[in-house]
């Protein structure tokens, strides 16, 4: 499967679009969710796939990666902790998304501690200079 590169909605029409940087049809795929990160730790992920902060040996770093049911969520996120620099928002395709030893799911999110991955469909590089607020 080819990884779609979605452009970056622009400043003007995130407000309209509620903060979502993707298409309706992935916004709204309950197997289709989003993981943020910085463009070096994307190119990583490509290669090696989504690790843990605990695996990547980050001091009090979680032991689950987490996915974002909106976009939003997850741009929301990663700007709290990155301001000014550019980011990729990850939309990522999963089999199944059923609760069972390994993934919890909550309203919002859902954790994954067991190492599965999903398969990534598509990414929006969000320009340093836009503020989320």
């Amino acid at each position: 499967m080819n990884i779609v590169e979605y452009p970056f909605p622009g400043a003007p029409k995130m407000e309209e679009l509620q903060y979502r940087v993707f298409p309706e049809s992935l916004e709204n795929d309950p197997l289709v969710l989003f993981h943020a990160t910085l463009p070096a730790d994307y190119d990583e992920i490509l290669l090696s796939g989504f690790k843990t902060a605990a695996q990547l040996g980050k001091p009090n770093g979680l032991a689950s990666v987490s996915y974002a049911k909106q976009s939003s969520t997850a741009l929301g996120h990663i700007r709290n902790r990155y301001k000014k620099q550019e980011v990729i928002i990850i939309a990522v395709q999963f089999q199944s998304l059923a609760a069972r030893e390994g993934i919890v799911v909550n309203a919002s999110d859902i954790h994954i501690y067991d190492g599965t991955q999903p398969t990534i469909i598509g990414f929006c590089r969000v320009p340093e200079d836009y503020l989320f607020v």
